[in-house]
């Protein structure tokens, strides 16, 4: 899913500053069944969604959009994840 950047972004577009917060990709609740953890599942789960992140985040136009933004992904984690 998505959320809310939790910083404002500001970019220059056409001599315009803009300060946005746009939505990010974001990751949670990501769980291996036990008899399938040490396989490398999850980082490679991870590794996809950085990759997708990354093309999302940028678009098509990195040089004059006011949307695109560095690559950026929310991860949650509970505290007591083992």
């Amino acid at each position: 899913g998505t959320m809310p950047s939790p910083v404002t972004i500001e970019k220059e577009w056409q001599g315009v500053k803009i300060a946005t917060r746009p939505e990010l990709p974001y990751v949670a609740n990501l769980v291996v069944e036990e008899s399938f953890r040490r396989q490398k599942l999850g980082y490679t789960m991870i590794q996809l969604a950085l990759k997708i992140a990354k093309k999302w985040c940028q678009g098509p136009d990195t040089s004059s959009s006011p949307s695109s933004f560095s690559p950026f992904l929310f991860l949650s984690v509970d505290q007591d994840n083992h």
